[in-house]
Order: C-alpha cells, then sequence, then structure tokens
C-alpha cells in the first residue's frame, strides 16, 4: 500500500522533480540514436528551455519516452517559438495517436464534452485582451472572477457525468484555451482531461454528450 501511494505521488509530481541532468541524459541517449539532431537540438534550446518544454509535457502526464520524435517535433518547434507551452503543445499534436490511443485504445468513438459557444466566445476574448496588453502564458491569462467560479463548480460536474456513463473525462476544446483550461481542470477537477481539437486523430468518431457552460 505504502509502495502504491509513493509511485502515485512520483508519477504525479514528475515534473517538478525533472532536472537539468534528465536533460542532460535524455540528449545522451538521443546522441547515440542521431547525434545530428541533438547537436542541432542544443543549438536551437538550452537545458533550460528543454527541461521546461519536458516538464511542460509532465504535468499532463505525457508518456516522453519516444525520445527521437519528441526531439524532432521539439527543434522543428523552437524554429518558430522558445515558449514552452507552444513547443509542448506542437509536440502533443505530434503524439496525439499515443495520447489517444492511451486513452480509448482501439476504440473509434471519443465521448466527450466541449465548452459551450458562448463560455468559449468569452474565454477567447480574455485571451486577445490579455494578449493586445502584452505578452501572456497561455495557461495563466486572466479571466472574470464570475467566470473562473463557474468552471470551478462545473468541471467537477462533468468529470463525474462522463465516469458515471462509463466513459474517460475529456473536455475538448479550442488550442488556445487548452493550456488554461488543463491547469483549471488540474486544480478543480483532477482527473478530467483536457484535449484540443488538433489532438484527435482524423479518424476517430467524435461524439458529444454535453457542453461546460
Amino acid at each position: 500500500m505504502v509502495a502504491t501511494h509513493l509511485s502515485k505521488v512520483i508519477k504525479e509530481n514528475t515534473s517538478e522533480l525533472f532536472s537539468h541532468d534528465d536533460v542532460e541524459r535524455v540528449m545522451e541517449r538521443l546522441a547515440q540514436h542521431s547525434p545530428k539532431l541533438a547537436e542541432s537540438l542544443s543549438t536551437q534550446l538550452t537545458h533550460q528551455q528543454q527541461m521546461r518544454v519536458y516538464r511542460q509535457l509532465l504535468v499532463d502526464q505525457v508518456p516522453i519516452k519516444d525520445t527521437l520524435n519528441i526531439a524532432s517535433i521539439m527543434l522543428e518547434s523552437s524554429e518558430i517559438t522558445k515558449d514552452a507551452i507552444l513547443i509542448a503543445s506542437d509536440i502533443r499534436c505530434g503524439l496525439k495517436r499515443t495520447l489517444t490511443n492511451g486513452l480509448i485504445g482501439s476504440s473509434n468513438d471519443f465521448n466527450i464534452f466541449t465548452l459551450s459557444d458562448g463560455l468559449e466566445k468569452m474565454l477567447m476574448t480574455a485571451l486577445n485582451k490579455a494578449q493586445q496588453a502584452g505578452s501572456v502564458a497561455l495557461d495563466s491569462f486572466p479571466v472574470e472572477p464570475n467566470l473562473l467560479a463557474q468552471l470551478q463548480q462545473n468541471m467537477p460536474n462533468i468529470r463525474e457525468q462522463l465516469k458515471q456513463n462509463g466513459f474517460k473525462p475529456v473536455l475538448l476544446v479550442a488550442p488556445q484555451l487548452r493550456p488554461l483550461l488543463a491547469r483549471y481542470a488540474r486544480t478543480f477537477a483532477k482527473g478530467l482531461i483536457v484535449l484540443s481539437y488538433n489532438e484527435i486523430p482524423e479518424d476517430k468518431n467524435i461524439n458529444v454528450l454535453g457542453h461546460l457552460g
């Protein structure tokens, strides 16, 4: 029982435990398989920047075993941006088959909730307003207190509704909103999985069971 609890605690806090030494070990393994890729990635991103990307992936419990594929996407994305959240989002898209298989296996059906049109519009308005005021992190832009209270109250409800119906608790949202709502899910409704539209493979059927908001 103690070992099981400890394993769970470590899994939930892997993102905080991932260090510069871990980046070094990842790069050493990468260099053995693809020296040029490892060299190019080191040129594009410092270990500190890479560590932020890996931590961003791990906080959402994204598997990072596919080092070669992750490094390739990280390198390509880093030519456009150095933002860890944006790079991690690109990696998530590249690993979408892995992400969805981990949730529904070989099934072709995704039974999910989405945001209501009104809630999505309000969140996009808040994001646009924050971006117009300057540089903003996609996972922490400010929203109105009443809107935050609505999310805090309703996110656990949709998680439980989906679980009671035998489905994985998945909320499907616009890519720009996924980082923020994933952070809220970790805070308000642990276990609620937030995916963006571009993280669902094209051959999957999306069944919308309800709306948040």
